[in-house]
């Protein structure tokens, strides 16, 4: 999701224009669109968001996902994401050997 909730807890002023992508979690579901109740409830908010994210807990603190996060549609099993990834594979390398 593109949100700015994780640059005001942190204090981090960015332009408005320029929100980060993130991951969602549970602290972006709780203040995403509240961001004016988020800025009045700083720095009870920046204190507990250090230290969740001191701590690792991701259902807090910010994960930055890249443009490709968009692209992710499902999540499988690795075993099927790889036997995906052979197949595709000696199709090519069939067409490639026998054109």
């Amino acid at each position: 999701m593109r949100t700015e909730v994780f640059d005001i807890v942190r204090q981090l002023p960015w332009p408005t224009p320029y929100t980060g992508r993130a991951v969602s979690n549970e602290f972006s579901a709780r203040w995403h669109g509240r961001e004016a109740e988020l800025r009045g409830a700083l720095p009870e908010q920046a204190t507990s968001y250090a230290q969740a994210a001191a701590a690792g807990d991701l259902a807090t603190a910010v994960v930055w996902g890249g443009e490709g996060l968009d692209l992710v549609r499902d999540i499988q099993p690795a075993e099927q994401i790889l036997a995906r990834i052979m197949r595709e594979a000696e199709e090519t390398r069939r067409r490639l050997v026998n054109p």
